[in-house]
């Protein structure tokens, strides 16, 4: 019940202000709830799940592979995991919330890209040509003189970063992806710069595969 300065707690809304949750509450549904721990020694759990340190290669495989039913179908579950694929990786995922305000999720994706160097380099040209504010043979017409100045600037600092530019992927629009302009096709994502300064780019593309659209963010 101590509350210990910059520790991320969880919190019910009740009678129009907000309370700290009953961490042990949900002991009536054992083992949900209680448990606290910082991200960097999840991930080092993790690591150490995956790794076979803590478990048998055996039991590994089965918690991330797809249970089969009786009548010869899957079900994208493991043992307590759920399985399935997000641009072109499998990943592995939990999740859960409780009564008393607290809440988790882990996803562990596998880098399955095989990345395309050629293509990742005229990437960088046509970048470096919209940061530059000039058209480009891989940039629609138009497109980098109409992109605001700063927007331009922090992709000409994203690029100038010590590292490599990798590709993390890319994915075909479906009507269930949300796009305002009809002309964009497909997303591709970009990490660039080193460790210490990581950016990561989503550029957009029409069905000719130019860019039309690029959006940064910081790590």
């Amino acid at each position: 019940t101590d509350v210990v300065p910059h520790r991320a707690d969880g919190y019910l809304f009740k009678d129009g202000v907000y309370q700290h949750g009953e961490t042990l509450w949900p002991m009536i549904i054992a083992p949900n709830g209680g448990v606290m721990i910082n991200a960097v020694d999840f991930a080092k759990w993790d690591i150490a799940v995956t790794s076979g340190k803590l478990l048998r290669p055996e039991s590994v495989t089965q918690m991330t592979t797809p249970v089969r039913l009786n009548n010869s179908q899957t079900v994208g579950h493991g043992l307590g995991w759920f399985i399935d694929t997000f641009n072109g990786h499998t990943f592995g995922a939990h999740w859960g919330t409780t009564v008393t305000g607290h809440s988790s999720v882990i996803r562990r994706y596998t880098n399955d890209v095989t990345e395309d160097r050629a293509l990742t380099e005229r990437m960088r040209t046509a970048l470096n040509a919209i940061a530059a504010g000039v058209d480009g043979p891989d940039v629609v017409a138009g497109f980098p003189a109409a992109l605001p100045q700063p927007v331009r600037t922090r992709l000409a600092e994203a690029l100038r970063s010590p590292g490599e530019l990798t590709s993390l992927g890319e994915e075909r629009l479906t009507e269930r992806h949300f796009n305002l302009d009809p002309a964009v096709e497909r997303f591709r994502w970009y990490r660039a710069g080193s460790a210490s300064a990581r950016r990561y780019l989503t550029v957009r593309l029409t069905a000719e595969g130019k860019v039309k659209g690029v959006l940064i963010e910081d790590e």
